[in-house]
């Protein structure tokens, strides 16, 4: 039996690093009672393959490190970080995000990960550097 630091490590391994989409359904099962981060609906297998083939086509060359876990009963929040390369160039990209999950057995059966994507997007050189620091400010970005 995994460890349930093991089974979020699984998670990012087998299905963000390595695409290994045979595998999304004996690790991600959203329950029906689960509450979306997108409002008025779940995020099913297929909206997750499609949300990390996007990411995919963003950041190559991944790797994946959990930095802390903790685990209450069922539920486990993590601090995950991920290295990788901006897509076809040698900049590195490096983001961080915490992430809790709720497992029934060794099943993500919630997820809820909040990550920064404004300073993913600023290293992807989609948003200007210091872009919080700007909007911060009240600097209307367009």
């Amino acid at each position: 039996m995994l460890s349930k630091t093991e089974i979020i490590q699984r998670w990012y391994e087998e299905i963000w690093v390595k695409g290994n989409w045979g595998m999304i359904d004996q690790i991600y099962r959203p329950a029906p009672e689960s509450e979306s981060l997108i409002p008025g609906g779940l995020i099913d297998t297929l909206e997750a393959r499609e949300l990390v083939t996007i990411f995919n086509n963003l950041i190559t060359d991944q790797k994946v490190r959990i930095v802390h876990c903790v685990a209450d009963g069922e539920w486990v929040s993590a601090l995950v970080e991920m290295y990788g390369f901006k897509a076809g160039t040698d900049k590195p990209i490096n983001m961080r995000w915490l992430t809790m999950v709720r497992l029934d057995k060794e099943i993500i059966v919630e997820s809820y990960p909040a990550v920064d994507f404004v300073s993913l997007f600023e290293q992807l050189g989609q948003l200007p550097p210091n872009s919080f620091e700007l909007l911060l400010s009240g600097t209307v970005l367009k």
